[in-house]
């Protein structure tokens, strides 16, 4: 996500899949239905977008019901966070003119150092934060915050950790809902296989937390080739998929009705494609291949000439089948990553603004 998640993305694919053959990729316990096998009038109340502070698009105040700026980066005390571009977050905010029921979120992040662990283990530097953080909700009028803390206790990402991040972690939360009081919004990210955060510590003081449901698997440089971010397992996904990482969060503590589930408006790939790609670029890259449908995987995929996947993403079909999928387990919603790197005519976007209601 911004450089830093184009950085984080292929880090966490490594970290996570050294910690599966540890521990996470065990089966898990939580059996979710299909979605096929539940009911279809469950309607998601959340639809979540990522809108990235350095790209020019304001988006559609009524296609998704929460926007997430990001992102505020640490200062270099860490012990505050700097928002680089305030005209793009107010433009945000205004969109609540035109949509009163719109919700704006302020999303904290930051670049390999990432200033999280320096932060929560200094009591004088978290007052300063959470302080700071309650300000900039009032001055700018939002509704919340978002913590992009990817990953506590391990240096593996390319930032400074500590072993008690976790307990830091933990404090953090608590001490922003006691700031912030009951109704307003918090919400983490965590990646698939829920690694390195105490979830059952951090949900009661939280909203919502984000799965990542993306990043699961690049193809490989020889025949092999993996989804992304495919809804269900088959010969084309590697240890992970989405419902399989919502299954994991349930089994660490993380309740179903606080999951949000995360929709990617890029694609993994390998030659002919880069190794990241946002959907609306894809044309430039696809000569030569064609589009296929993975069924049991509910994905599709880019193919070569001799059928092998070269490129993970998802489409509206894939998208409708997720909602399927949430509606049959009782999820309240999804968010993406990111609004501007949907196709030039926001059809992934329309999509959701459609299964939604």
């Amino acid at each position: 996500m911004r450089k830093k998640h184009l950085f984080i993305s292929v880090v966490s694919l490594v970290v996570v899949a050294v910690t599966a053959i540890a521990v996470w990729a065990q089966p898990t316990g939580t059996v979710l239905k299909r979605g096929n096998e539940g009911p279809k009038d469950n309607s998601p109340k959340i639809a979540l977008a990522y809108v990235e502070d350095t790209r020019k698009g304001i988006p559609d105040p009524n296609m998704f019901t929460h926007l997430i700026y990001a992102f505020a980066d640490f200062n270099d005390a860490c012990d505050g966070v700097e928002v680089k571009h305030p005209e793009k977050l107010r433009a945000m905010v205004d969109l609540k003119k035109q949509n009163p029921e719109l919700k704006v979120i302020l999303g904290i992040g930051g670049y390999k150092r990432e200033g999280f662990c320096e932060m929560a283990a200094d009591r004088k530097k978290r007052r300063a934060f959470v302080r700071q953080i309650k300000d900039l909700i009032e001055s700018y009028g939002l509704d919340g915050v978002d913590l992009d803390w990817e990953f506590p206790t391990t240096e593996a990402g390319g930032h400074t950790a500590s072993p008690n991040d976790k307990k830091n972690y933990a404090t953090l939360v608590k001490d922003l809902r006691k700031s912030l009081g009951k109704d307003k919004w918090i919400s983490y990210y965590s990646i698939n296989s829920g690694a390195f955060i105490d979830h059952k510590k951090m949900v009661p003081h939280v909203s919502y937390v984000h799965v990542s449901g993306y990043n699961l698997a690049i193809p490989k440089d020889d025949e092999r080739g993996y989804h992304q971010s495919p809804l269900y397992g088959s010969k084309k996904t590697g240890g992970w998929c989405v419902s399989k990482c919502v299954a994991k969060h349930i089994d660490l503590g993380v309740p179903k009705e606080k999951i949000l589930m995360g929709i990617p408006f890029y694609g993994r790939g390998k030659s002919p494609f880069p190794t990241y790609l946002d959907c609306n670029k894809f044309d430039r890259y696809s000569e030569g291949t064609k589009i296929l449908w993975d069924d049991d995987a509910q994905a599709p995929y880019y193919a070569d000439e001799k059928g092998n996947l070269v490129m993970g993403f998802d489409n509206e079909r894939s998208i409708a089948a997720k909602f399927d999928f949430i509606r049959a387990n009782g999820i309240p919603g999804v968010f993406v990553w990111n609004y501007d790197s949907d196709y030039d005519d926001h059809r992934l976007g329309k999509t959701i603004e459609r299964l939604r209601k």
